[in-house]
């Protein structure tokens, strides 16, 4: 979906009330040709929402302890299919492929969680635990330290640094 962006104003046309608009509308602004609405205008796409309802992102981790990991898989990868940036379901994507012992693709998809939410304290613990059980020390004391930025409360990002510096 795109929706219509007046520079000038930076305001967001909705997607409803854009949809009712069309080049050659004669009287709504938009009839002086494509060179002006080139000019005028530029076209935003509208990203999918980033969150996942709270009793599926619930039933999906419960499938995932109950290691059914192709039912928690078929609801990720179909959640997304709708949503392609959404970090939770990276995240818990992620989750499933560690189950299965692919580390690489687990460690890829906990990669674009944290790109998609630099603030996701999930997906950066996911993150640095995988890289802590690879015996990466200096990447996972890394990965811990930005943990440690964005929850300083929890006790368990301050722990795992710890051990990892004595080991290094």
């Amino acid at each position: 979906t795109l929706v219509i962006v007046p520079l000038e104003s930076r305001r967001v046309i909705s997607p409803e009330k854009a949809g009712r608009y069309s080049l050659s509308q004669p009287g709504n602004g938009f009839g002086l040709g494509l060179v002006f609405l080139a000019a005028t205008y530029f076209f935003v796409p509208i990203m999918a929402a980033t969150t996942v309802d709270q009793a599926d992102v619930s039933a999906i981790e419960s499938l995932i302890r109950q290691s059914r990991l192709e039912a928690a898989e078929t609801q990720l990868q179909s959640i997304l299919q709708k949503q392609p940036a959404n970090y939770r379901a990276q995240d818990l994507l992620g989750q499933v492929r560690l189950k299965q012992g692919k580390y690489d693709e687990a460690e890829a998809l906990f990669r674009q969680a944290v790109l998609h939410n630099s603030k996701s304290e999930d997906a950066c613990v996911s993150l640095a635990s995988l890289l802590r059980d690879e015996r990466r020390t200096e990447e996972a004391i890394a990965q811990y330290e930005t943990c440690q930025k964005l929850a300083p409360q929890k006790t368990g990002n301050a722990a795992e640094l710890a051990m990892l510096y004595q080991q290094s």
